[in-house]
C-alpha cells in the first residue's frame, strides 16, 4: 500500500503532456520540464503493458526547488522529481521510468520492512530498464545496466565487500538508521537478482509472470521470503536453478551480471584506455580529436568513460584538466560533473590548479540531491579537509534535513 503522502504549495502551473499525466513546476521552469519530460505518455504505455493495469488515475511530475534531496520520490498520483533533471537534452528522463516503475512495485505492492527494501528497488530499477530499452533503445539501454554496475562496484568497495549493508537482505540493528545503510545496492543487486530469474525462465514468461506478481499481492505488502515461494510456485525450477539463500544474506558483488550489447560501452571503455596511454603531453591533442565523437555520446555514455578512468585511477591531474577542458565538461549537467569531480579531485593537493574545489563548490551550492552532493562532499573532504567543512557550514542551512544529515555524517562534524 503507498507509503508516501505529500502536499505541494507554491506559485505552480502546470502544462499537459497526455490524457493521463502533466508536469507542474514554478513559471519559470514549466517551459522546459514540458519538453524535457515529453515522453511520460510513452513510458505509462510500456509500464502498463509489462505490469498491468495502472491503478493510480493520473501520473503527473511535479519539478521541486533545487534543495530536493533525490532524483525522485514516487508519491501516488504526484511524482515528485529533482530540477536537475531538466538538463536539455532528456538525458535524465530514465528517473521519470524509475518513478513510474515505483507505481507498481512499491505503492501498489510494497516491502514489509526496511530489510526487504530491495523488492521494491530491484524490482523498480528491472522495470526501469525495461522502458527505457523499449523508448530509446537497447544501446541507451546497455549503458545504463552497465553505469549501474558500476555504481553498486562503488558502493561495495566504499562499505567493504564483507559489509552487511552490501547484502540485499541487511540485518538492521536495534536503534539504527536505515538512511545509514543506503546505497545502490538494494537497487542494482536487487535488479540482479530479476535478470538472474528471467534469464532462467525467459524474457516473455517473466513478462507474464511480473504482472501475475503484481495482481496477486496488490495492496500488500511482501517480505524476500514470500517472493521466493512467489516465484518457486510459478517456476519450480528456480528451487534449484536461483541460490535464494547467497542471494538474500551473502555479502558482496551480485552472482549474475545482466547481459547486454556491449558495444556502445566497450566504445566508453576504449576512450578511456586510450588516455590511460596517451600521457600528459599528448592529452590535449586526444581531447581535439575525440571532442566530436564524445560531445555527441548520451550523458549516461560520458559517465561510464569518466567512471572507468575514476575506477583505474591511472591518469594525472594534468591529464585529467586537458579531459575536462577539451571536453567541455565544467559546464555540463550535474550528473556529468559529479563524475568529473570523482576522478578529479582525488588527485588534487596544495599547489595545483583549483578549479576542481572551485567545480566541486558551485555543484554542492547549486542543488542539493544527496546521489551528487554526498559524494562530492566526500571527495572533496578527503583533499581539502578544512574547505569542504567550510563549505557545508555556510550551505547547510539551504540543503533538506536529510541531506544536512547525511552530509555531517560524511564529514564528521
Amino acid at each position: 500500500p503507498p507509503y508516501l503522502v505529500a502536499i505541494v504549495v507554491g506559485e505552480l502551473e502546470s502544462r499537459s503532456l497526455g490524457p493521463r499525466s502533466s508536469v507542474w513546476a514554478e513559471p519559470s521552469v514549466v517551459e522546459k520540464a514540458h519538453w524535457e519530460f515529453a515522453d511520460t505518455e510513452k513510458m505509462i504505455d510500456v509500464a502498463i503493458d509489462r505490469c498491468g493495469e495502472y491503478r493510480w488515475g493520473v501520473f503527473d511530475l511535479l519539478v521541486l526547488p533545487p534543495s530536493f534531496p533525490y532524483g525522485g520520490m514516487e508519491n501516488p498520483c504526484l511524482t515528485f522529481v529533482t530540477p536537475t533533471l531538466i538538463a536539455g537534452d532528456r538525458s535524465q528522463t530514465a528517473v521519470v521510468a524509475h518513478e513510474l516503475a515505483h507505481s507498481w512495485s512499491g505503492n501498489l505492492v510494497t516491502n514489509a520492512t526496511w530489510e526487504h527494501f530491495w523488492i521494491n528497488e530491484g524490482l523498480t530499477v528491472f522495470t526501469e530498464t525495461k522502458i527505457v530499452q523499449k523508448i530509446f533503445g537497447m544501446e541507451t539501454g546497455a549503458i545504463r545496466m552497465e553505469e549501474g554496475w558500476q555504481h553498486v562496484h562503488d558502493d561495495m568497495n566504499r562499505f567493504g565487500m564483507d559489509h552487511r549493508f552490501t547484502c540485499l537482505c541487511p540485518r538492521l540493528q536495534i536503534g539504527e538508521d536505515p538512511d545509514d545503510s543506503f546505497s545502490s545496492v538494494p537497487y542494482e543487486k536487487g535488479a540482479s537478482l530479476f535478470w538472474h530469474i528471467e534469464s532462467v525462465i525467459g524474457e516473455d514468461v517473466m513478462k507474464s509472470t511480473i504482472r501475475h506478481y503484481f495482481d496477486t499481492f496488490a495492496l500488500k505488502t511482501i517480505t524476500s521470503e514470500a517472493l521466493r515461494e512467489y516465484f518457486i510456485k510459478q517456476h519450480p525450477q528456480l528451487e534449484a536453478e536461483v541460490n535464494w539463500s547467497r542471494w538474500f544474506h551473502e555479502p558482496g558483488m551480485p552472482l549474475f551480471k545482466p547481459k547486454y550489447d556491449a558495444a556502445p560501452v566497450q566504445e566508453a571503455v576504449d576512450l578511456a584506455s586510450q588516455w590511460e596511454s596517451a600521457g600528459d603531453a599528448a592529452a590535449a591533442a586526444l581531447a581535439d580529436q575525440t571532442k566530436a565523437a564524445v560531445t555527441s555520446w548520451p550523458s549516461s555514455k560520458k559517465c561510464v568513460f569518466l567512471n572507468t578512468l575514476s575506477k583505474n585511477r591511472k591518469l594525472s591531474f594534468e591529464s585529467v584538466s586537458a579531459l575536462v577542458n577539451g571536453y567541455g565538461l565544467a559546464s555540463c549537467n550535474a550528473e556529468i560533473r559529479c563524475s568529473v569531480l570523482s576522478l578529479w579531485l582525488p588527485l588534487w593537493k596544495d599547489g595545483l590548479d583549483r578549479a576542481p574545489l572551485a567545480l566541486a563548490h558551485a555543484l554542492v551550492k547549486e542543488q542539493g540531491r544527496m546521489k551528487f552532493t554526498r559524494p562530492t562532499y566526500r571527495a572533496w573532504v578527503a583533499v581539502d579537509p578544512q574547505g569542504a567543512r567550510d563549505a557545508f557550514a555556510a550551505l547547510q542551512g539551504s540543503y533538506h534535513p536529510i541531506c544536512s544529515k547525511m552530509v555531517a555524517r560524511d564529514l564528521g562534524v
